[in-house]
């Protein structure tokens, strides 16, 4: 992420569901963890999130937030007509939740946030450029109305999605009885304010407003943010995998709320776009899959906006819609194949990675140094919140604009190697104009995975593609499926099964290489700021944290391999030590790992991080000059500067260790492993 000293204060967020003992998501169904912004049945409180970065601190934490409740962490994105025109990036989506008997869902919530990612490949001279269309929550406008980008001619437009919950649900506008407005009409209504008249029984609210610096009650929706319409179909297409719980009754909220404010947004919105010509897309069914064959597909039913543009979000396996969870994307295969096309042609250049200061080639998101269980997922996209709740796109004339506005980011493996991984390495992630941006570099998804396909395995290691075992493309039931991982390659460009690696030789190579680089690494990486900073204490014990926790998550253990990671988390929960079984020497100079003389840590530590001797020190995590900090918890001195790596929220509760040292525990590290496995680590 870029960070520069002409944005007022940015803070880097990322929402996380809790560990559970059932794994990933293979269950599907997941207990909702405390949100970042305050959640109650009456308001939401996004305003805590403008709240939370006054200060020096600059960090967001649901510690001490004894107001928040559980997030819902299943939310459904409303995709726009066109959604590969001008027009149709330039509409905001709309997020709204798959089963409002689970609560709200708000953008401007970490825990929730969806981001979309574009890329425009231009045929005639080959070149790409990014345009990230913005999400607000449902019957709202953004803080900044976006503009349309000027697309070249027969212009091959591609979308990414990533989420920050669990299951991201994808839904056309004609399926959910929006209005199709045209961009003049749509700027129109973007000016207007929740104080027009409402229907007659809608409550009132005035218009959000803020005193300099004082955060008011977000115009942002709780269980009646969009309309009947809307909740109906969601309800009807059900989870991801068909098992609607809501009831058909939607609450009214009480006068003056944050849900009655967004009650009379969702009707200023309407009124203003009916004034401005607007007229109402008609429902359109969509192709039905062909019976008894296992297909891609955008949603559990048939839907014309999502098939039109492409979009694949999952599997149809015997009829039952399998989702990919937080990923989805339209387009993508012609977009690859149009980009593969130019390069093949010579019109696009791929750039080298590079090398890295340890001597080795950059890292991709198919190298094995640096992959998780589930590679190549969610996307580089940010956003800005302002006060009141409202999204903007990231970009420098907004961030003026939208004075103390917060940065929303998608926790991703792109976003880790473009953002951390790359500056710890003296790497550059290759980026191209952003078209919201007035063509400031910025990196993207689609840009990684070509990079990757390109050089990924010419340094002499296997290049890494996504494995039957992969929590992302296991089917409704837990178990592997060659048609959803299939899927699943094709919108990240990559080969179709076989190729590739078996799922035992996918996890033998995870362990081998990546242990070993990080080893190599350490110097580079633990003076770096963690991207989690209330999970782990630096990049090193983060990254060294998602390789334990990869190994279970992929169940390499049944494979008769055994975890080469343990780590140590101190009493905040937070991982501040990684001890490997097959050790390695760094290769660049510096203290080198703190425990790089014991092959398992403890399990806990009362203060810092455990001495190669196994006894704690007097006080705290390491840092590249092997200093101790105060008592292992993270401080301000963790966020990066304006010139450098985006700075990370603890959003998310700590792991609890218990039991026995990584004695006989199938993860090989100690029971904060053993006993939780994460939703996604950046991951």
């Amino acid at each position: 992420m870029r960070v520069s000293s002409r944005r007022s204060v940015r803070t880097y967020n990322r929402g996380y569901p809790d560990f559970t003992s059932d794994g990933y998501r293979r269950q599907r169904r997941r207990r909702p963890r405390a949100p970042v912004a305050a959640i109650t049945a009456g308001a939401v409180s996004v305003a805590v999130v403008a709240a939370a970065v006054v200060g020096t601190g600059h960090f967001l934490s649901v510690r001490g937030t004894a107001a928040a409740a559980a997030a819902n962490m299943n939310c459904t994105l409303i995709v726009p007509a066109s959604p590969l025109s001008a027009q149709g990036l330039a509409t905001p989506y709309q997020l709204t939740a798959t089963n409002p008997a689970d609560g709200p869902c708000n953008e401007a919530n970490p825990n929730q946030t969806a981001f979309v990612q574009g890329a425009v490949m231009d045929p005639a001279t080959g070149q790409i450029s990014v345009y990230n269309p913005v999400v607000v929550d449902a019957g709202t406008q953004p803080a900044v109305t976006p503009t349309a980008p000027a697309l070249p001619a027969n212009a091959v437009v591609g979308l990414w999605f990533g989420f920050n919950g669990t299951t991201l649900s994808l839904l056309g506008a004609d399926q959910a009885g929006l209005t199709a407005a045209s961009s003049t009409a749509a700027a129109t209504a973007a000016s207007a304010t929740a104080t027009a008249t409402p229907a007659a029984g809608t409550p009132t609210a005035a218009t959000p407003t803020a005193a300099a610096g004082t955060p008011t009650a977000a115009a942002s929706p709780a269980a009646s943010t969009a309309t009947a319409a809307v909740q109906a179909f969601v309800r009807s297409n059900g989870h991801h995998h068909g098992k609607a719980t809501a009831t058909a009754t939607m609450t009214t909220a009480p006068t003056g709320s944050a849900a009655a404010t967004a009650t009379a947004a969702t009707t200023a919105m309407a009124t203003t776009a009916a004034a401005a010509g607007t007229v109402t897309a008609p429902t359109v069914t969509g192709t039905q899959p062909p019976a008894g064959v296992n297909t891609p597909a955008a949603s559990g039913t048939p839907d014309a906006i999502l098939q039109q543009g492409n979009c694949v979000a999952g599997e149809n396996i015997g009829g039952a819609f399998s989702s990919f969870t937080q990923v989805a994307a339209c387009n993508a295969v012609a977009f690859f194949q149009a980009a593969n096309a130019a390069i093949q042609a010579g019109k696009l250049t791929v750039p080298n990675p590079g090398t890295a200061t340890d001597g080795q080639q950059c890292l991709t998101t198919r190298n094995f140094g640096v992959i998780d269980q589930d590679q190549s997922d969610n996307v580089t996209t940010k956003y800005l919140a302002n006060g009141n709740g409202q999204i903007a796109q990231d970009t420098a004339a907004n961030a003026q604009a939208q004075a103390n506005s917060v940065v929303l980011a998608n926790g991703s493996d792109n976003g880790l190697i473009d953002f951390f991984v790359d500056p710890a390495l003296g790497c550059t992630p290759w980026k191209v104009p952003d078209l919201a941006d007035n063509g400031t570099p910025a990196p993207a998804l689609p840009l990684d995975e070509l990079q990757a396909a390109a050089f990924a395995g010419q340094s002499g290691g296997p290049a890494a593609l996504v494995p039957l075992n992969d929590p992302m493309v296991l089917d409704n039931n837990g178990n592997q499926n060659t048609d959803k991982a299939n899927s699943y390659r094709s919108i990240v460009d990559q080969a179709a099964l076989p190729a590739g690696q078996t799922p035992a030789e996918y996890c033998g190579d995870m362990e081998s290489i990546q242990g070993v680089r990080l080893q190599q690494d350490v110097n580079l990486l633990i003076g770096q700021a963690s991207p989690v900073a209330n999970l782990a204490s630096n990049l090193f014990t983060f990254l060294a944290m998602r390789l334990q926790q990869s190994f279970g998550n992929l169940n390499c253990q049944n494979f008769g391999l055994q975890n080469d990671v343990s780590t140590t988390v101190d009493g905040n929960g937070v991982v501040v030590a990684a001890c490997f079984l097959q050790r390695v020497n760094a290769v660049t100079a510096g203290a080198g790992n703190p425990t790089a003389g014991m092959t398992v840590c403890p399990a806990t530590t009362a203060a810092g991080t455990p001495t190669a001797a196994g006894t704690p020190t007097a006080a705290g995590t390491p840092t590249a000059a092997g200093t101790p900090t105060a008592a292992g918890t993270p401080t301000a001195a963790g966020t990066p500067t304006a010139a450098g790596t985006p700075t990370a929220a603890p959003t998310m509760a700590p792991p609890t260790a218990t039991g026995t040292n990584g004695a006989g525990s199938p993860m090989g590290g100690n029971a904060a492993t053993s006993n939780h496995k994460h939703h996604h680590w950046w991951w």
